[in-house]
């Protein structure tokens, strides 16, 4: 199974690999046993009018979202009765790289491809909101032999999205969103490098007891200072203050603390400029 997805209490999957490659077939669970596929209300559908085969299962409001890797974009609505689910394809384009190059911010989907960033809200009309800036640069950093690498992360604290784009086995480039869920319309774009090659980003949380001038330990034994770029902090030292979660970058082995007040990315200076137009002048 590549991917899956929780929907009105179906478990949907997709990219079933048994005897044979299953590419377009989507398969859902009995209603609220989500390990029974052979009896009840469970079953499947071929989706023939798919492009390519099926590469993502996401929840979109009350629609289940079924993304391809030829860029054909379905949506499972639940209407109950005989036929439970209605299948309808909407979209036909620009298709992700990869499945983890979707995002779901709630209200709307983040992709990329490898023309541009778009995004998806259920309507037929994919929009990109990638600058021409932005998308020139993606399509010279992006490598089709690391399409599989490439992946984001939602900061949903900060509204912001880091998609990381590796164009050789060790380096990548970063590009960075800032949107705002009030106004679809506004994006603010910043293309960066990291010392360090991200693998994966997440979020760590002190614990809530605590004390004022003690440390965490990880594993019981291990602290922050066992990890590259990440020593120890004191309750009160700003951003990793007890109960409040810090966000961590993992490189290979090691992990790094990754925030607004970080000064540097491991005793490097963190390369990053804006690209979007902060403002404008009328007529000059």
């Amino acid at each position: 199974v590549g991917t899956m997805e929780i929907y009105d209490d179906y478990l949907f999957l997709g990219e079933i690999v048994t005897g044979s490659s299953e590419l377009r077939l989507l398969s859902y669970s009995d209603t609220g046993d989500f390990f029974d596929f052979e009896t009840g209300n469970s079953g499947s559908n071929l989706l023939s009018d798919m492009k390519g085969s099926l590469l993502r299962l996401s929840r979109l409001g009350n629609q289940l979202v079924v993304y391809s890797t030829g860029g054909s974009i379905h949506l499972v609505t639940h209407i109950g009765g005989d036929v439970l689910f209605d299948y309808e394809k909407v979209h036909e384009g620009a298709a992700p790289v990869s499945a983890r190059s979707i995002v779901n911010i709630g209200p709307f989907h983040l992709f990329m491809s490898q023309y541009g960033f778009y995004l998806f809200d259920g309507n037929p009309l994919v929009r990109e909101i990638s600058e021409e800036i932005i998308s020139a640069r993606l399509r010279n950093d992006l490598s089709p032999e690391f399409f599989d690498r490439a992946w984001g992360y939602v900061n949903y604290a900060d509204q912001k999205v880091y998609w990381i784009v590796p164009h050789t086995a060790t380096s990548q480039t970063v590009f960075q969103l800032e949107y705002n869920l009030q106004d679809v319309s506004r994006f603010r774009w910043s293309v960066m490098s990291y010392a360090n090659r991200a693998t994966a980003m997440g979020k760590y949380s002190r614990v809530s007891n605590l004390t004022w001038d003690g440390y965490q330990q990880l594993n019981g034994n291990q602290s922050w200072s066992d990890l590259q770029g990440s020593p120890d902090y004191l309750w009160e030292d700003i951003t990793t203050r007890a109960g409040f979660p810090l966000r961590v970058l993992g490189s290979l082995t090691d992990a790094y603390q990754l925030d607004s007040t970080t000064p540097n990315d491991g005793s490097t200076a963190i390369d990053a400029y804006w690209d979007s137009k902060d403002f404008g002048s009328s007529g000059r």
